[in-house]
């Protein structure tokens, strides 16, 4: 009789809460905790909180008298679950054995007052959504209750506690985070940016989602412009762009849910046209077949055009051949009269470019064989060799100290050494030199054509000293000498250009 007496009591202070919870407001979960891994926190009432070890209301008397002996113990412990949006929550609540009319009840934290709502009691609901249930298991190796939750929620998230229906204040507490997709709010919204030269770009990426998602860039068929394959931010800023910046970028959220958002912007860069050519000094020959080759990039399309010495000759020259950006003008079976200066010329609305080719027959630029650094403390052995379809006559040397005057050059009249058909080499043992010292020097060559122009300085030094490396050396040399080519040409058809562009 006692025990009923008990029962009877506890039943009314359940159904006095049930009234109570009915009562009550929504839950408004607003849960701000960081989303954590599936982590076992431990959460075990074992004293330390007021409100889960009072013992239950049953309205005055000695709680010995009301308490249950021989309670069940838990053997389920407080986790963390973290469950994706629209999935099922199933939380867990076993004990050791379920004594016939022993009572498990669910009840959830509010996250502003922290009071508990009760959610169900055994396998009475306290409310009417039709998406939570409660299984509870009385026989076999699941003794307990789970609190079942489908189709979840945002507003699902937060902290639930199964609490035994005795006097003890035994319970533990779950935590439910709510893991959404991820999502992209992308800046331009048309995924479009137009940029000219010189501008500033901004592409940003937000990403949404529980837990937020992080943020990664790539670019569609290229590395990105630093030459990174993948940056994780939210914004890429790129303050002075180039042709280089152009292309598809393609940032992607993931926060481990699904599968990863992504969208795409494309950065579209206008610019005057850049044109380069394949050779800049073309060695040839009457009879021969020459191909003028320069690759113009641009944006928009630019209109390209050839000059010869200055006048435009696109009408009258066989047809050009374009591929993509590359422009080729052939010469067949190469007469005296087409030897000069040729000029690719490229235009649109931001401005021009010019790309130089001189065919000749004078001999090629000079190719310097030596090691910028020497080896002895007065000497230096220069050697260099260079290309002709005829004899070569001389070559002539020139070289400077750098501490010395710029237009300070001694000279000197080198002998060619035939070395095959069409190669001829020079060297020359320079003495008297100061020790650990830098010096430049520079070779021209004359043929039957006549002379051909200075290359650039080549950089030496003597033992002791390193070459200044603001020049280029040995087989680099050729380039450099073929650019103060170009240098000198530019100077020549400039008046020519002008008039017809």
């Amino acid at each position: 009789m006692k025990v009923l007496h008990i029962a009877a009591l506890f039943l009314f202070s359940a159904v006095f809460a049930v009234s109570v919870v009915q009562g009550k407001p929504a839950i408004d979960d607003d849960d701000d905790d960081k989303y954590d891994e599936y982590v076992d926190d431990g959460y075990d009432y074992d004293g330390d909180d007021a409100d889960y070890n009072s013992d239950v209301d049953s309205g005055g008397g000695d709680d010995n008298d009301h308490a249950i002996k021989d309670v069940p113990n838990f053997v389920t412990r407080g986790s963390t679950f973290t469950v994706d949006k629209g999935t099922t929550i199933r939380l867990p609540c076993y004990v050791d054995r379920l004594p016939k009319n022993f009572v498990l009840m669910w009840n959830r934290i509010n996250p502003r007052s922290g009071q508990k709502l009760m959610v169900a009691m055994d396998k009475m609901l306290m409310g009417n959504d039709p998406r939570i249930s409660v299984e509870v298991g009385a026989s076999g190796s699941d003794h307990g209750s789970s609190l079942i939750i489908s189709l979840a929620k945002d507003e699902d998230a937060g902290q639930y506690i199964c609490e035994m229906g005795t006097g003890g204040g035994q319970a533990i507490k779950h935590t439910v985070h709510i893991r959404a997709p991820p999502t992209i709010v992308k800046f331009p919204e048309n995924g479009i940016v137009l940029a000219e030269k010189g501008d500033e770009v901004s592409l940003s990426c937000v990403g949404e989602g529980k837990p937020e998602p992080v943020i990664t860039w790539t670019r569609v068929g290229k590395h990105l412009p630093d030459g990174s394959t993948t940056v994780v931010a939210s914004e890429l800023v790129y303050p002075n762009v180039n042709r280089h910046h152009a292309g598809i970028y393609m940032c992607a959220a993931n926060n481990g849910y699904g599968q990863e958002a992504k969208e795409k912007i494309e950065v579209v860069v206008e610019y005057e046209p850049e044109v380069s050519v394949e050779e800049m000094f073309i060695h040839a020959k009457d009879g021969d077949t020459v191909e003028l080759v320069c690759v113009v990039h641009a944006r928009p399309k630019a209109d390209v055009r050839w000059l010869k010495d200055g006048v435009d000759i696109t009408a009258n020259a066989a047809a050009p051949v374009q591929q993509h950006n590359r422009h080729t003008l052939i010469l067949e079976s190469l007469e005296e009269s087409e030897m000069g200066v040729y000029t690719c010329a490229a235009k649109n609305n931001h401005g021009e470019g010019l790309g130089v080719i001189e065919i000749s027959g004078k001999a090629a630029p000079a190719v310097f064989q030596s090691k910028p650094s020497g080896y002895e403390p007065n000497k230096y052995l220069i050697e260099w060799n260079a290309v002709s379809h005829t004899p070569i006559f001389k070559f002539e040397l020139l070289y400077r100290r750098h501490s010395e005057p710029k237009e300070v050059w001694r000279r000197l009249e080198v002998e060619p050494k035939k070395q095959d058909s069409m190669t001829w080499a020079g060297k020359h043992s320079l003495s008297g030199l100061g020790g650990a010292a830098q010096y430049e020097a520079r070779v021209r060559t004359e043929n039957a054509e006549g002379w051909n122009n200075l290359s650039l300085p080549f950089q030496f030094a003597t033992f002791g000293a390193a070459p200044l490396q603001t020049g280029l050396t040995s087989g680099a040399s050729m380039f450099s000498s073929t650019l103060t080519l170009v240098l000198v040409l530019l100077v020549a058809v400039t008046n020519g250009l002008k008039l017809i562009l």
